[in-house]
């Protein structure tokens, strides 16, 4: 008879699935309840996400142990015992996971003047089962925000290398970015942004388009379709590639003693997150090798983000003045 329950049992566990509930008014001992209704992520509860501390580089968040029971067909778990860790999100991104028992989360190396924002969720057997995400903690790096500036020469002639947004498709090259930089600046803007064009593209013409151009400055504005490709079926096209791109074109500019400065990714209406993430990459390599990064992405989020796109993509006329009012500004401030 013992011998048939322990089969019983174990045909359970292998054939239909069973939860652990602890019962401590017997010795601390775990019992069986079978249920017949699998765990998903409709019905396993979101930690509430705090911020326990934040100073000039770091932040601290901190969750509470769930104890709330979770009813599963039948039978009735203590939810906490069945959790394996909790997974933490970054500006709408997965970040890192935290195993189970651990309910702080320390996060470094953070910019002084930045806003970052946060996410978790549960998970439980293995992390094959994810639960729903908490609601989201915004949180403000105190301190001013740094400008990543470098001193850069008083071009009398730019190069601009990009793809269709500087070609300014959707409102003619006279409207575009790069004209409207001509104007405001009075130098000579020599535009060879091409329609379609990806940062491995831009790194195979840099060195030609050097050569016949002779400019004082190179402004890369680069990787709408890289991002579109990494977030559509358009092609394989990875973050790690496009910055290791971006690092080559710069390297070719600098082997001519020209100096380079870095536009990031507008607002795109398929994937505003992943462009955040995309963004900080550049920033960082901007950072790291020391080239002016101009950040058109939050001017043009600020009035109006996706709005201002005439097709989901393409800058309208409005987009391109933000653009060119954030270039000139700070090329007028590097003079």
């Amino acid at each position: 008879m013992k011998r048939t329950s322990v089969l019983l049992i174990v045909a359970m566990m292998v054939g239909v699935g069973l939860f652990v509930r602890r019962d401590y008014s017997k010795r601390n001992k775990p019992y069986i309840v079978e249920f017949n209704e699998e765990l998903t992520t409709s019905n396993l509860h979101a930690p509430e996400l705090k911020v326990k501390n934040s100073d000039e580089n770091k932040i601290v968040l901190s969750w509470d142990k769930d104890s709330r029971e979770l009813t599963v067909g039948e039978g009735v778990a203590w939810e906490y015992a069945l959790r394996s860790g909790y997974r933490i999100y970054r500006d709408g991104q997965w970040y890192t996971d935290v195993v189970d028992e651990k309910y702080t989360f320390m996060d470094e190396g953070l910019y002084p003047g930045e806003t970052y924002k946060y996410q978790i969720s549960a998970l439980t057997f293995d992390n094959k089962i994810e639960g729903n995400l908490s609601e989201t903690v915004s949180i403000s790096i105190p301190g001013t925000a740094q400008v990543n500036k470098k001193r850069v020469v008083s071009a009398k002639k730019i190069l601009v290398e990009g793809d269709s947004v500087a070609a300014g498709i959707g409102v003619g090259s006279v409207a575009s970015w790069p004209s409207l930089l001509a104007s405001e600046l009075r130098v000579e803007v020599i535009n060879k942004s091409m329609v379609g064009s990806f940062s491995s593209q831009v790194l195979e013409r840099i060195q030609d388009d050097i050569a016949q151009s002779n400019p004082d400055l190179v402004i890369v504005a680069i990787g709408t379709n890289d991002l579109w490709a990494a977030s559509t079926t358009l092609g394989n096209v990875s973050l790690n590639q496009y910055i290791g791109n971006l690092e080559r074109i710069i390297y070719s500019a600098r082997s001519k003693n020209i100096d380079v400065v870095l536009t990031n990714l507008h607002p795109i209406t398929c994937c505003s997150d992943k462009t955040r993430v995309w963004n900080k990459a550049i920033r960082d390599l901007g950072y790291g090798q020391n080239v002016p990064v101009v950040d058109v992405f939050t001017e043009i989020e600020e009035h109006g983000g996706v709005k201002l796109l005439i097709d989901k993509l393409h800058p309208n006329p409005r987009a391109h003045e933000i653009i060119s009012i954030e270039v000139s500004t700070l090329l007028s401030e590097e003079r």
